[in-house]
């Protein structure tokens, strides 16, 4: 269950690992998200999330903020974990240098073996690198843990598909929140994640029944319509199919 207080309700919605906003304007959308997450507003399954136990990312993230190259950095400890540091260090050498500079004393100088240290005074990082499709599938990679999820959100950055996160729902739960449903590749059937937020306002829709949909738009279009002629507009440019655009936007 994704859970969020408001100030004048509580939203509660059914979560199996991902939940997808579609909304008019995703930017309000995040900042209001990202307030109640900030008062401690927002849980999934009595999981209360916090600016420690998630990711953000936009289209303007950058990779640096998004890895945080310090001691407390995840990125960093996971890192370590995957890889020996110290293996890269020449440790016969460095016992010679340490007998030269402590005059045959052995406390006059120490070494410190600490391997995020090592990492974070000795290699440098990029600032001005966003993040993209290419390196967020090394995100996940270093960020996957058999232990407690991480929640990830993601808000309508333009190389975003669903494709990329199918296979790490069984890691992560993800908020995913868009513009257009058409950007982003979805097919009928995982419109059932999704939630249609009206901007500036407190009203949502939950899409629980894809068949109620579909027969909302056969009303609308006032001719047949079916699961499969809404895959297409799905995996379409919104302009070639814009009637249902135009349908669908009365509810997302």
């Amino acid at each position: 269950m994704l859970k969020i207080e408001t100030e004048n309700q509580i939203i509660e919605w059914e979560f199996n690992g991902i939940k997808i906003l579609s909304a008019l304007n995703s930017s309000w959308t995040l900042l209001k998200l990202k307030q109640h997450i900030t008062n401690h507003k927002v849980s999934i399954d009595d999981n209360i999330l916090s600016v420690n136990n998630c990711l953000i990312i936009n289209e303007y993230t950058m990779l640096a903020n998004l890895l945080g190259w310090t001691k407390s950095s995840q990125f960093l400890k996971n890192l370590v974990l995957a890889f020996d540091v110290n293996s890269i260090i020449n440790t016969d050498k460095l016992d010679e240098f340490l007998q030269i500079v402590n005059l045959n004393s052995n406390n006059l100088v120490n070494f410190n073996n600490d391997p995020v240290d090592l990492i974070i005074k000795n290699f440098q990082i990029d600032k001005e690198i966003k993040i993209d499709e290419k390196n967020f599938k090394k995100i996940l990679d270093c960020y996957k843990t058999t232990n407690k999820k991480l929640t990830i959100i993601i808000s309508n950055c333009h190389w975003f598909k669903f494709d990329l996160i199918k296979k790490h729902l069984a890691f992560f739960n993800f908020i995913i929140i868009t513009n257009s449903l058409t950007y982003i590749g979805l097919n009928s059937s995982e419109l059932e994640d999704c939630v249609a937020i009206q901007n500036y306002k407190n009203d949502w829709y939950e899409i629980l029944d894809l068949g109620k949909l579909i027969l909302y738009i056969e009303k609308e279009l006032n001719s047949l319509f079916n699961q499969e002629k809404l895959n297409k507009y799905l995996s379409s440019n919104l302009f070639e199919n814009w009637e249902i655009f135009r349908i669908l936007r009365k509810i997302f």
